[in-house]
């Protein structure tokens, strides 16, 4: 097997460390996961101030074939959201939409778009925690009952609340679309008008993130009735073609196609190519290590100034939310972010997973510090991303000190 393979694609000045540090970080940070006997083809790339490193790994299917190179294309899976809702910041900071405008505003007439119950919180009798009265606030609590406030009044689904999974809505099950039948069917505008037309909110809104597919789906489904376009033009127009990813695509060409990698399971067996259907705006692009570094290096501002506050805008944070091993998370327009350190400094990411590939993107605003990882094996690679990044912001801190 074919190990490792690092090259350079832009050559700028940068003041952190020389390239063999950052590779010797690198190997350190993907050597168990290479090592696994299921691992095929991973591939990292870095960007500092602009100079961007690629490090690659494994080989693209199992039997001697070469290395994955940063022009090698990868299913990302639901790192497709933020591309989405970089769609949805561009149309608001160009004027044609806002964030809190209304998805049944959007959606054709015959669709019934499920809304909320407005609710109002009145608070119960004093529950008092000890057997004798107590002005100790800590003995004490004070229940709140939540009740609809008026049945004829509701609160619809806004698009903030579909790029934040904010809406209640559920995870992607088959049941909710009636596909019993043919459930290896693509998905279509119709299952998903189909949805919503049948679909109720048992309880009110809680605003609480949890991840559905279904929002991003709805989301890019909302902003192509918005514009007129297909999803896929939607974005090469105001997205791919301005910042420059060529290779960032829902249909690949015979070129893309032949270098397309294989997808292969957590256990290294090969998978079929993932469906390209009406939930794609929340998991169905591929992309390559050089363009998703380009769209990391937008985020940090490095191209491109005036898309710098478009992007911004998606990062600003929304909720907050709560996951296993990342506490004081939030969440931003699909972005999210997490706690780097001690120093308020913030790592903002997404990753992605499909049946045979994974995808990391993570950036650090304060040190322009970024990290793409992509797998063409459906094993995590989220925990590398994490560590790289908080070894080279940490040894770009002591550097800035001297």
């Amino acid at each position: 097997m074919k190990l490792f393979s690092a090259f350079l694609l832009l050559l700028t000045p940068w003041g952190s460390f020389a390239q063999g540090e950052v590779e010797t970080l690198v190997n350190r940070a993907v050597q168990s996961y290479v090592a696994s006997p299921h691992h095929r083809g991973l591939l990292v790339g870095i960007v500092e101030d602009g100079r961007q490193q690629f490090f690659s790994y494994g080989e693209t299917t199992q039997g001697g074939h070469p290395l994955p190179d940063s022009v090698s294309l990868f299913e990302i899976g639901q790192l497709t959201e933020v591309f989405t809702t970089t769609l949805l910041a561009d149309l608001v900071m160009e004027g044609q939409l806002h964030t809190d405008d209304s998805l049944a505003k959007l959606f054709p007439p015959n669709v019934r778009v499920p809304a909320y119950a407005r609710i109002a919180c009145e608070p119960e009798q004093l529950v008092l925690q000890s057997d004798g009265e107590t002005d100790d606030p800590l003995l004490r609590t004070t229940r709140y009952q939540c009740i609809p406030a008026n049945l004829d009044q509701t609160a619809p689904i806004l698009l903030c609340d579909l790029a934040t999974h904010t809406t209640g809505l559920p995870g992607l099950k088959r049941r909710h679309f009636q596909r019993q039948k043919n459930a290896v069917a693509p998905y279509t505008e119709a299952d998903l008008y189909r949805f919503m037309n049948g679909y109720e909110f048992n309880k009110p809104s809680s605003f609480i993130y949890r991840y559905s597919p279904l929002n991003t789906a709805l989301l890019g489904l909302a902003l192509s009735l918005k514009t007129g376009q297909p999803f896929e033009a939607l974005l090469i127009d105001r997205i791919c073609g301005p910042i420059g990813l060529p290779d960032t695509r829902l249909t690949l060409n015979a070129n893309q196609q032949q270098r397309l990698l294989a997808g292969h399971s957590r256990k290294g067996q090969p998978t079929p190519p993932g469906p390209s259907d009406a939930l794609a705006p929340a998991a169905g692009l591929r992309s390559t290590a050089k363009d998703l570094l380009r769209f990391t290096a937008a985020q940090l501002g490095l191209i491109h100034d005036d898309w710098y506050f478009k992007v911004s805008f998606a990062h600003n944070p929304r909720y907050p939310v709560h996951q296993k091993g990342r506490p004081n998370g939030e969440v931003g327009l699909g972005w999210l972010l997490t706690p780097l350190g001690e120093a308020g400094t913030k790592v903002i990411w997404r990753q992605g997973q499909t049946g045979g590939f994974c995808a990391y993107l993570g950036f650090v605003k304060e040190t322009n510090t970024g990290v793409v990882i992509l797998s063409n094996t459906a094993n995590a690679v989220d925990q590398i991303g994490v560590g790289l990044l908080g070894e080279l912001n940490q040894r770009r801190m002591v550097v800035k000190a001297r």
